[in-house]
């Protein structure tokens, strides 16, 4: 991000103005972590608009001039997030978040005289990771003691949430995957099923059309985590998201 701004610093130019939301995806639900906190749990509509693109309907943009704003949103944001106790980690995320930048540049056409603005958008996209529902079983918080070897276990509220969370987790993922190799194969967009999951939806325009897309795994390099880690590979060791030119998102002539 600190280079988006040089960048910007390098065409005194062309104006400039920059947007941000930061929207997490709870089992399957859209939630706005820059909300105050009395309404975190208003859940956010996916509607499509005149070009039958993807949109979340009010969520909030908020301005951003420099990178301090920009953490400073980060950090509210996460702040706000849904994090739990699990086996594997301690503060767990259990929701993928999107943190979206919008991007308006306005500059005058040298041959025309007239000006021009054009629109980008960067999604900053921080997946959970996949998880096997029966690891939840192997150990509840330490907060539930008693719970830990009781016949009851299984009904316990955290162990029920837990695998709650991370059936959606995976379902999301799954869909996520699927799709990422359908473009592979070269897929109209038309047999792709984007409306399978919230995530999907919102990452539409991010995995075809005039778009480019970046993906990092994150595995773990310890051998007990070794079958995750593997996992984490074959489910992208099949697909690659394919090539294609880019060009500029001209909005309008002033």
């Amino acid at each position: 991000m600190k280079n988006i701004f040089a960048e910007i610093e390098n065409f005194p130019e062309k104006k400039f103005r920059l947007r941000c939301s930061y929207v997490e995806i709870y089992t399957d639900q859209v939630f706005d972590l820059l909300k105050p906190q009395e309404k975190l749990t208003e859940s956010l509509v996916i509607a499509e608009d005149h070009n039958k693109e993807f949109y979340i309907r009010g969520a909030m943009e908020e301005e951003i001039t420099n990178i301090e704003d920009v953490m400073a949103k980060i950090h509210r944001g996460e702040h706000n997030r849904h994090y739990a106790y699990t086996i594997l980690n301690h503060n767990s995320s259990r929701s993928h978040t999107v943190f979206r930048m919008y991007i308006q540049i306005t500059r005058k056409n040298k041959d025309t005289g007239h000006e021009e603005m054009q629109e980008s958008i960067l999604n900053f996209v921080d997946l959970a990771g996949s998880e096997k529902v029966n690891i939840h079983e192997k150990a509840l918080p330490t907060c539930e003691p008693t719970m830990r070897h009781s016949s009851n276990a299984k009904e316990s509220p955290h162990l029920k949430e837990r695998i709650r969370e991370s059936q959606h987790i995976n379902k999301s993922l799954f869909f996520l995957t699927q799709i990422i190799s359908l473009k592979s194969q070269g897929k109209s967009d038309a047999f792709i099923p984007y409306r399978n999951s919230a995530l999907t939806k919102i990452l539409r325009s991010s995995l075809g059309g005039n778009s480019r897309t970046l993906i990092i795994l994150c595995v773990n390099p310890c051998l007990s985590q070794l079958e995750q880690t593997l996992s984490t590979l074959r489910s992208v060791s099949y697909t690659h998201l394919r090539a294609h030119e880019t060009g500029r998102n001209l909005v309008c002539r002033l």
